[in-house]
Parts: structure tokens; sequence; C-alpha cells
């Protein structure tokens, strides 16, 4: 009994340790994924901004996570949106809202699909339940997973309506570059 609590303790106490190792500043700078199998290739550049939290939700501001991201398939740029990061518009956002799951740390994710459209021509807005969690620390990982919530809402016509699913690889490592 003694060694099942002794081991216990300790797998809680790296768990604890082990998840405050991701920060914003962790997550600021370049990070790429590569995939030879399926061509694949997503770098994103993170970078610190401030939101406004609503009043309804406690009002102020926050720090959070803005980026842009640039997605290449077989040498094929399919998107590339770090223009609209340099103007600072909202291509990726990663709002400060942190939970933790056992040793695990994560970062609600929203990034847009700008390969999906809808009849409008906006892009798609994939959110919650989408997450980046703290893959590595040496070396500098995370592991971003897309799930795009295909919830059926009322629309008032067929242009808003989106395909389903997302373009983008759903799972990634990402690695820091700078």
């Amino acid at each position: 009994m003694k060694r099942l609590l002794s081991i216990i303790l300790i797998i809680f106490c790296s768990g604890i340790l082990y998840s405050q190792q991701i920060t914003l500043d962790f997550c600021v700078g370049i990070w790429e994924y590569k995939n030879p199998a399926t061509g694949e290739e997503f770098r994103m550049t993170l970078k610190k901004s401030q939101y406004a939290v609503p009043k309804g939700f406690g009002g102020g501001i926050k720090d959070c996570l803005v980026g842009g991201y640039i997605y290449e398939k077989n040498g094929i740029t399919l998107v590339d949106c770090m223009d609209q990061l340099n103007e600072n518009k909202k291509v990726l956002f990663f709002p400060i809202l942190i939970f933790h799951f056992g040793s695990k740390l994560y970062l609600d994710l929203t990034v847009k699909d700008f390969n999906i459209k809808n009849g409008y021509n906006h892009p798609k807005i994939i959110s919650m339940p989408s997450k980046i969690s703290l893959y590595s620390v040496s070396p500098k990982q995370l592991k971003m997973e897309i799930i795009p919530d295909e919830q059926e809402e009322v629309y008032l016509d067929d242009r808003e309506v989106f395909a389903r699913g997302t373009t983008l690889p759903r799972e990634m490592i990402l690695t820091k570059v700078e």
C-alpha cells in the first residue's frame, strides 16, 4: 500500500511540475510542422497581444496570443495569412483560457480555415474544443489539435453555411524554430 501511495504521489508531483512549463512567453515565436509522407508543411508565428473581456464576463484587458500561418501541401501554398498578422488582425486567436487536466495544460485555440468559405466568402472559424498543449520542453514542441465543432445551427439563409470539417492538418507536433 505504501508503495502504491508513493508511486501516485510521484506521478502527481511530476504532473504539477510538468504542467507549469507552458506560458504565453513559451509560445511566442515561430513554430513549424512538416510531414514528408503527406507533403504538408505548416508554419505559424505567435506573438503576445491583448483583448478586451466583455463586461458580462468580468471586463478588463487580458493577455493572449495572436498569430498567422502558412500552409503548404506538395510544395503549393494553400494559405498564407502572415500579412494579416502584420496588420494586427486576429488570424489565429489564443485567449488565455488555461485548463489543467491531470498533468496537461491547454490553451484554447481559435483558428480560421481560409480554404473553407461560406457563400459570403467568409473563412470558417474553428474554436473550442481545439487546443494547444505542451508536448516537449526540450526541444520546444507544442501539440496543436484542430477539432472542428460541427454544431447544427439555424441559419437565416444557405449562404451562411460552411462545409463540414477542415482542410488543415487536425493534429500537429510543432517545433519552435525561432
